[in-house]
């Protein structure tokens, strides 16, 4: 799994008064991570679903499929690694010392989430070392486990979402809340920048 760039230390920021003649930030910049960055997640997983599932239908270029199939799952599972290492390394810590005993769980999923990456890959690069005639068997067991890890990843977003970001928005900032942001753009390698904000952008209100 690719690692992600080093973190920097979190350092809470105090949010200064705002004066009268600067308007109030209008989305809480936490936003970003748990509304723009998953819908993003949802989005991409969306359009592999379609993907995935015109393998069972036969026809040539299955290897070509599966080829960018394979592609498009290492980089989902780049992205989704910076955004759980952010998560895991700065975020769960500083909410736990503010509320307690509510990251645990979620960390567990983080391993679990990998393992099933690592899982799909496998497959993945097996359907891709068979011969057609032999494929079918890896294919259906490959759209099991594309089934699998996309209801995990779905409800594990849910969860952040109805649990998590409502202590976050609680208990942060607007300032600390967009330093943890910062955080989680400062884990993204620069080389991928560009196609991860290519994704989110037509996701972010103007």
């Amino acid at each position: 799994m690719a690692a992600a760039a080093q973190l920097l230390p979190f350092a809470p920021l105090l949010a200064p008064a705002c004066p009268p003649s600067i308007a109030p930030v209008r989305f809480p910049p936490i936003n970003f991570i748990y509304g723009h960055f998953h819908n993003s997640i949802r989005l991409e997983l969306g359009r592999l679903a379609d993907r995935v599932r015109s393998l069972e239908a036969p026809g040539e270029g299955v290897h070509a499929m599966l080829s960018d199939l394979r592609e498009r799952y290492k980089f989902l599972e780049q992205v989704y690694t910076y955004h759980s290492t952010v998560e895991d390394e700065v975020l769960y810590p500083v909410l736990d010392s503010k509320v307690r005993n509510v990251t645990l769980a979620y960390s567990i999923e983080h391993q679990d989430e990998e393992i099933l990456f690592e899982q799909l890959n496998q497959l993945l690069s097996a359907a891709l070392g068979e011969p057609e005639a032999q494929r079918k068997s890896t294919i259906r067991t490959l759209i099991c486990k594309v089934e699998e890890i996309h209801t995990t990843l779905r409800k594990h977003l849910a969860k952040e979402e109805e649990q998590l970001l409502p202590l976050l928005l609680q208990h942060f900032t607007h300032a600390e809340q967009a330093e943890l942001v910062a955080q989680f753009l400062y884990s993204i390698p620069l080389e991928t920048v560009e196609r991860v904000l290519s994704q989110l952008k037509p996701l972010i209100p103007r």
